[in-house]
Order: C-alpha cells, then structure tokens, then sequence
C-alpha cells in the first residue's frame, strides 16, 4: 500500500463513529426541545391565567 491509500482509510470515518462522538450532541438537542416545549407551554398557560386574574 502506498502511503496516501493508508491516509485516506484512516481519515475516513463511518458512520459508527459519528454516533459514537456525537451521541452528547443529540441528548443536548433533546433537552433543549424538551426545554422549549416546556416554555412554549408555560407560555400558552400564562396567557390564558393571566386575564382571568386580571392581571
């Protein structure tokens, strides 16, 4: 094997190891959904309550 063949096999990544380096970035992505769904909830809540305490 010549020297550039060997670089390219190890520079080149599957798709395993994507998953395994990133798996933190897909449980960020939920808490943050998780997070604004709670907001947006709150939000809608706060808005109905609000006027009916007349405040």
């Amino acid at each position: 094997m010549s020297k550039r063949s060997r670089r390219r096999g190890r520079q080149q990544a599957t798709e395993e190891d994507f998953r395994e380096e990133y798996a933190y970035v897909i449980n960020d992505l939920r808490r943050v959904l998780m997070l604004a769904g709670f907001m947006f909830t709150l939000l809608i809540i706060l808005n109905i309550a609000l006027p009916f305490f007349g405040l």
